[in-house]
């Protein structure tokens, strides 16, 4: 009888930690900083379109952009590093008559060791500059790292926020 019980006590154990979900480690919340420089839009002819409705809303799509960015990492991550913006699918809004304005596009910063890609929104503030969120996700050497990033646009594009690495 306390072979049987010590059995049914064993196998409850083993149960017990098979069962037991593994919990991964919480990522590491690094604060950065970035800045995006001259930003050219370039209408693709045939591709592009700019139209305005009748009722004062001006719409634009698929625009390209490209620029400079440079991003600060801490020492250990490589420091600050250098590299090209480049954007495409771009949809503006704009309403004119409250100066209401939100642009949608896909970013990549790339550099030599990987990218950083996702959706950028900026939206035009009550204070007539832009402010911008992005959350892009690493590639290359920066494969599962996720940068979140607020910004304010006044002679480019300055971001602020963290990066995310497991």
């Amino acid at each position: 009888m306390n072979k049987v019980a010590l059995a049914m006590a064993l196998a409850l154990v083993a149960f017990a930690l098979l069962a037991t979900p593994v919990l991964a480690e919480s990522p590491k919340k690094i604060p950065v900083t970035a800045l995006q420089k001259p930003y050219l839009w370039v209408f693709l002819q045939g591709v592009s379109k700019d139209f305005d409705t009748n009722g004062g809303i001006s719409q634009n799509r698929d625009y390209v952009g490209t620029g400079s960015i440079k991003l600060n990492l801490p020492s250990e991550l490589g420091g600050t590093i250098t590299g090209i913006v480049s954007s495409d699918d771009v949809d503006y809004t704009a309403i004119q008559k409250n100066l209401f304005a939100i642009w949608h596009w896909e970013l990549k910063w790339t550099f030599l060791e990987g990218t950083f890609e996702g959706i950028n929104t900026e939206k035009l503030s009550e204070n007539g500059g832009w402010e911008g969120h992005t959350v892009l996700h690493g590639t290359g050497e920066y494969d599962g790292w996720v940068l979140v990033l607020n910004g304010q646009r006044t002679s480019g594009m300055n971001w602020e926020g963290t990066l995310l690495i497991p």
